[in-house]
């Protein structure tokens, strides 16, 4: 009987260094420039807003403790996001303008945005 082949490829864990502000670039889905951005939420259940940069394409939203209560208008309706989880929106049209609304569950939490623009 043959020997079973071993995978070359190996699964690492890497340690996500966030909450620190960290500012990174990356190209994906035709997009030209990428950035991390983290907005400290001082207080559990009080909405905050943060307007994407012009030409976005691409957004995923994580928060680093709490449940992530995101909406596109100010008051909701919200799309609730469970602790550990993220939400993308992969692929926005063209000239696309949003300010997302959230709130966090958890006081002292940290909002990671990963956003792409064209």
């Amino acid at each position: 009987m043959p020997k079973a082949l071993e995978s070359p490829i190996a699964q690492v864990a890497i340690a996500s260094p966030l909450p620190l502000p960290v500012t990174g670039t990356v190209s994906i889905q035709g997009a030209t420039a990428g950035q991390v951005v983290t907005i400290p939420i001082p207080v559990a259940d009080t909405e905050q807003s943060y307007a994407l940069p012009s030409g976005v394409k691409a957004f995923t939203a994580k928060l680093n403790q709490g449940k992530l209560s995101l909406g596109y208008a100010s008051g909701g309706p919200y799309l609730p996001v469970s602790p550990g989880s993220s939400t993308s929106v992969p692929d926005l049209g063209p000239g696309a303008t949003i300010t997302l609304y959230f709130k966090s569950s958890k006081p002292s939490d940290v909002l990671s945005l990963e956003i792409f623009t064209s």
